[in-house]
């Protein structure tokens, strides 16, 4: 027998190295439910297995390595091996004194005692009901949303301490629940018992397997409205997996007596929560998500404040496209030439990224993100050194960031005086718990199910609240409610310092939930693409005016554009969405500028974004501030990429028109995260 001590060393070291042989790459995107780290499962999965099966078999194992290389292995009984056994030397055969007299004194006592019928069952029937009540309780209430919150933790506004409380009252609620319910049935017959045992032990194994290997085409969550009825293929694949499930653990419970069945279900729940366990811990430890989140609540203090002094206001509006933006225009001219006076358009604009997450640090920063160390501390710095943020810092300009998606993980983005310095937590335990079930439902229920569930981001959104237990001020991205903080009244003007806003609006984002004269679209309604880019001109005009009204928009810098371009619904189009999301909306006015709306077909970049702010800030106007001009032939660069493939990110080059597909091609240089 092994030494103990020897034994707690030799599991030390192997899940030690186990461990180490987990860590993976580093990943973000948008909150995407299809992230799932199936190289650690399986690599989990093999390791505990190998570890299970070493445990279980080593002492048979030891005892054909003895036979076949004649080794002996020393026993720890403090007995001398010629008290156990001797040969005698005239019949040759191994004599046992102590052992046969043992066995000849219990098989007297065997005799004398009367025997008592063994009770057929016993309460220890229930441990496998016990591991299979923990193991899914586990999938469901603490995996399958931290899960989802480890690979995506920057999209959350809470951290993982937030959770705990949480996933700890769902996971023992239902571990409770489940156990009543086995323990009733086994009260009830011992024949519905077992059955409820084998629907469990189908439904835990389906239910992983779905949640995590059959999620490849679940939609985003983006925002992108769920059309389910699009996803005939998956459901009936979820179906094919139930009944393949069903199938075997038929044919288990028809030549494996029901004690081996309840083994079978004991080991195999105790092993998935293992693996569930390790992939959990590693994921966390490996993309740093155990950590607590910056205090940091983006307010929407001063956002319609303005200077009498100097104003530069860059009004970001998410996913509106220049080509479509262009027709809109032209549909009725002398509305948006009389609305956008004194602006350039610059139609022919090549953007940076695929998406916002990339794209809007660029956009701030002028740095290019190539995959080469994590995202979190890539922007931290990159926001750090910006050409543009130095420059206002160095000035005092009294700067308010208005998004709340950015990552800024230390201090100086508290520079950005409607950022504050408090935590957040949820206001409901209950409703808190509702939205994970939910999002667990989304993703691990059978296709046939998950229209029940219904999740939307917007559901931990809408649960926050500050230390006071009020509802914070935090900023949110809709074109309706900065609309509607415009028509509350005149723009505030302070009479001292200037001021810079960056406000990262909804714009034509999906979901297509808002009509073109900014009203909501309410349940039997609907609105599109093209809306949406109406009403976020109509909110650039709106702005406009009250900017004018405010008597300040002569000595404002306004900046209207976009931070990537659109072709197309994911949920229609699929990845051929992403093709050509290059050319996004632009158009710049600078200070004391008095001309009609004039559209440049010079070809522009944003790579010259970090000049055409210094020149701005310079006095120049929007004519002045870039090299390019109409007739110009440049190469522009672009970096595409899916965003629930973050790690691997690909070189464009546009040579001709910024929206062109034909001369829009892969340079072959690739930057995938480092491993």
């Amino acid at each position: 027998m092994i030494n103990k001590r020897r034994l707690r060393i030799f599991w030390a070291l192997y899940f030690s190295i186990a461990f180490g042989f987990l860590l993976t790459t580093n990943v973000r995107a948008y909150v995407d439910p299809s992230v799932m780290t199936y190289a650690i499962q399986a690599v989990a999965g093999i390791a505990i297995a190998l570890g299970a099966f070493f445990g279980i078999y080593w002492r048979k194992a030891k005892r054909k390595i003895a036979k076949v290389f004649k080794v002996h292995f020393r026993s720890n009984k403090n007995v001398e091996s010629d008290q156990l056994y001797f040969k005698d030397p005239k019949t040759n055969e191994v004599v046992r004194p102590h052992f046969d007299a043992a066995m000849k004194t219990a098989e007297k006592v065997k005799a004398e005692v009367p025997k008592v019928e063994k009770p057929k069952h016993s309460w220890r029937d229930l441990v496998p009901a016990f591991w299979l009540s923990l193991s899914f309780s586990f999938l469901i209430a603490v995996f399958a949303p931290l899960d989802v919150y480890l690979n995506n933790s920057g999209n959350f506004w809470f951290d993982f301490r937030t959770m705990l409380v949480p996933i700890i009252a769902m996971f023992v609620l239902l571990f409770v629940a489940l156990m009543v319910v086995f323990f009733i049935g086994r009260l009830i017959y011992i024949r519905l018992y077992q059955v409820m045992l084998c629907t469990g032990f189908v439904a835990l194994i389906a239910t992983y397997i779905q949640g995590n290997f059959l999620v490849k085409d679940l939609p985003a969550l983006d925002g992108t409205e769920f059309q389910w009825d699009m996803y005939t293929q998956q459901t009936l694949q979820s179906l094919l997996l139930w009944l393949i499930i069903i199938l075997i653990v038929s044919v288990l419970v028809r030549f494996v007596h029901m004690r081996g069945i309840g083994r079978v279900i004991h080991l195999c729940s105790v092993l998935l929560t293992c693996v569930l366990a390790v992939t959990l811990v590693t994921v966390g430890i490996n993309k740093k998500s155990f950590a607590d989140k910056q205090n940091a609540v983006i307010t929407t203090e001063g956002i319609t404040t303005v200077s009498d002094q100097k104003n530069f206001v860059v009004l970001l509006l998410d996913a509106v496209d220049s080509g479509t933006a262009r027709e809109i225009m032209s549909e009725d001219p002398d509305l948006y030439n009389n609305a956008f006076q004194d602006f350039t358009y610059y139609p022919n604009t090549e953007g940076a990224y695929t998406f916002t997450q990339y794209a809007v640090p660029y956009i701030l920063t002028g740095k290019w993100n190539e995959n080469q160390e994590d995202f979190n501390a890539f922007t931290t710095q990159s926001m750090d050194t910006s050409p543009l943020l130095t420059r206002l810092r160095n000035e005092q300009w009294h700067m308010g960031m208005y998004d709340g998606d950015l990552v800024y993980n230390n201090d100086h983005i508290f520079d950005f005086e409607n950022v504050k310095n408090e935590r957040l937590h949820y206001n409901s335990l209950k409703r808190f718990m509702k939205a994970d079930l939910s999002l667990a439902g989304f993703k691990y229920a059978p296709y046939g199910v998950k229209p029940i569930f219904n999740f939307n981001m917007k559901r931990f959104n809408d649960l926050k609240k500050n230390e006071n237990g009020l509802e914070p001020m935090t900023f949110d991205h809709s074109d309706i409610k900065f609309n509607d903080k415009l028509q509350e009244g005149p723009l505030q003007v302070q009479d001292h310092g200037n001021v810079y806003r960056f406000i990262h609006l909804d714009g034509a984002h999906v979901p297509f939930d808002t009509h073109a004269d900014l009203t909501p679209v309410l349940d039997g309604e609907s609105s599109s693409y093209e809306e949406k880019v109406k009403a976020s001109l109509q909110v650039s005009m709106n702005y406009i005016q009250a900017l004018k009204d405010a008597g300040v928009f002569d000595n404002s810098i306004v900046i209207l554009m976009a931070d990537h371009g659109f072709h197309g619904d994911v949920s229609e189009y699929g990845d051929d969405a992403y093709s050509l999301r290059q050319n996004p909306f632009l158009m710049i006015k600078g200070y004391n500028e008095n001309h009609p709306l004039e559209t440049s077909e010079a070809p522009i970049s944003f790579e010259d974004l970090q000049e055409a702010y210094q020149r701005l800030m310079d006095g120049k106007t929007s004519d002045q501030v870039f090299d390019a001009k109409e007739g110009d032939h440049r190469k522009r660069r672009f970096i595409k990429y899916i965003y629930t493939q973050e790690n691997h990110l690909e070189e464009y080059m546009q040579t001709g028109y910024a929206n062109e597909k034909d001369t829009f091609v892969p340079t072959g240089r690739v930057f995938d995260a480092k491993k």
